[in-house]
């Protein structure tokens, strides 16, 4: 999706955030923080991206210092 091109050149191959090797439209934790992006979806609205619980401008899914969850604690 857009939303994975993070550098806006239109290749989302490149846009890698944890620099794991699986660029982050494949990759199901795309910072490498241990949370699941799709449960980094805070308030649960299907978009990440509207996410920072800690104010510092990036979205939870792309910050690896940001691990809430939007599941329960089991």
């Amino acid at each position: 999706s857009h939303l994975e091109d993070l550098n806006g050149n239109l290749d989302v191959l490149d846009d890698d955030t944890d620099e794991d090797g699986a660029p982050d439209y494949i990759d199901l934790d795309d910072d490498g923080d241990g949370v699941l992006t799709i449960h980094e979806d805070l308030n649960e609205d299907g978009d990440p991206t509207n996410d920072d619980s800690d104010n510092d401008g990036i979205p939870n899914y792309l910050d690896a210092d940001s691990t809430q969850s939007n599941q329960e604690d089991s």
